[in-house]
């Protein structure tokens, strides 16, 4: 999904996936302590990007995400996938956890899959977390592999998350980051909304402060798949 044609989604404001399908997506914003949502220019001033709230130093910080509406093709199930996001941070814009892109959760037994940017490094990192209702593969449940090099340094980064097979692979600008072995048809369907900028509204909500030009998710790699949203 891309930004590309909107000045700031509202509440129910198509959003084009890349494909030229639209999705659904409103702007969520806490009662208690609201943010912004603002439109930026992208990658080499270059279509559309959204700016999140600036972080703070005091208790409740302002919140704000980008929901985009369930749709079943968002969750891979046993295929491979790639996960990607085009993103620019600055190095006072990092935090323990900085949610750029999820699908379900890591507790509650609905699996998940999320993209993030972790610690003041300033480190991407994509979660995987199987759904509970998957009894074919045995094993841990959720795997995390963080990447070796930031991208806390206020310039562009196109992140990817790719799943082949029984492979997880994290690259950093086409370049490969860190990789490791998770189990082959690890079934990752999560239900709800893709939550983009955080994990919800709430007061602990994994805050991105950085700017998102797009977000895509691709299924089915080699098998006739493609960009899904």
């Amino acid at each position: 999904m891309t930004f590309d044609d909107l000045d700031v989604p509202r509440d129910g404001t198509p959003l084009d996936d890349g494909t030229g399908r639209v999705l659904a997506a409103k702007i969520r914003v806490p009662g208690d302590t609201p943010g912004t949502v603002s439109a930026v220019d992208g990658p080499r001033g270059a279509g559309k990007a959204l700016q999140f709230p600036a972080p703070c130093d005091v208790q409740v910080c302002p919140r704000a995400i980008v929901e985009v509406m369930d749709a079943g093709d968002l969750s891979p199930g046993r295929q491979d996938f790639v996960l990607s996001a085009v993103l620019r941070m600055a190095p006072d814009e990092t935090s323990p956890g900085s949610n750029v892109a999820q699908k379900g959760f890591s507790t509650g037994g609905g699996g998940q899959w999320k993209l993030q940017v972790d610690g003041a490094e300033g480190l991407p990192s994509c979660v995987l977390v199987q759904s509970a209702t998957d009894a074919a593969v045995a094993g841990p449940a959720r795997h995390v592999l963080e990447g070796t090099s930031s991208v806390a340094d206020d310039a562009w980064h196109d992140v990817v998350c790719e799943r082949r097979g029984g492979r997880l692979s994290l690259l950093v600008d086409g370049e490969l980051s860190a990789s490791t072995v998770v189990p082959e048809g690890l079934d990752i369907s999560p239900e709800g909304p893709v939550r983009i900028g955080g994990k919800n509204v709430r007061q602990d909500n994994d805050q991105y402060n950085g700017v998102i030009s797009s977000v895509m998710l691709s299924v089915a790699i080699g098998d006739g798949g493609g960009v899904n949203g």
